[in-house]
């Protein structure tokens, strides 16, 4: 079964399995827009006997756990069109932020409404990831899950342009940027130094321009 195939069939033995990425768009991608805390009680939108969709604090909607989930399971595919690497990328230059690295050649979009496992946002401390078998992606559980839990995968985006792409997670540990967890210690680095290189306002300074005479 290729990528584009309807859910709901059987998958397929894999050979192998590796963790897989979204390609990083260019312009656009999914933020945090909502405020962080307790999301909507709003009732949710079951999808298969692991995943619902629901309301999210993190952004948007997002997947969460139907039951107790234990560790290694696979939740979902993430379905798409098959697209080849020239349109893949003239898509993301467009602002598509579903796009799915596959190989050299090809690419899955999964902006199309029979993938709901578009909905499952970033974490820095996600409790999912995405695994590539063969040309096929899914998110798979990194440790048990509780009921009610939201499932979040890393998106995996390149250190090219961390700072176009802020992160609000809320996780313990979020970076501030969607970017790789290979690549947070960098980041955090960088981060540090620029904060150590930041001048220290002086105090008298300031208050010199505070009391200054109007009239003067």
């Amino acid at each position: 079964m290729s990528a584009t195939d309807q859910p709901g069939t059987d998958p397929a033995a894999a050979t192998s399995t590796e963790t897989a990425s979204l390609a990083l768009p260019t312009e656009v991608v999914k933020i945090a827009s909502t405020a962080l805390g307790e999301a909507s009680t709003a009732p949710r939108e079951p999808v298969n006997e692991w995943l619902e969709l629901g309301s999210s604090g993190i952004h948007g909607r997002g997947g969460f756990a139907r039951c107790a989930i234990p560790a290694g399971t696979s939740i979902i595919e993430y379905l798409g069109e098959r697209v080849a690497k020239e349109e893949s990328n003239r898509r993301c230059v467009e602002g598509n932020p579903y796009i799915f690295t596959i190989n050299d050649e090809w690419d899955i979009d999964g902006d199309v409404a029979w993938n709901p496992a578009r909905f499952l946002n970033h974490s820095c401390g996600p409790n999912c990831e995405a695994q590539q078998e063969g040309d096929r992606i899914w998110l798979v559980s990194l440790r048990d899950i509780e009921p009610g839990e939201e499932l979040t995968f890393n998106y995996g985006y390149d250190i090219g342009e961390w700072r176009d792409y802020p992160c609000g997670c809320g996780a313990p540990n979020c970076l501030g940027f969607i970017v790789a967890e290979e690549f947070h210690e960098q980041v955090r680095l960088e981060l540090t130094r620029e904060i150590a290189a930041t001048p220290t306002p002086d105090p008298g300074a300031s208050n010199v321009s505070t009391h200054a005479n109007p009239h003067c």
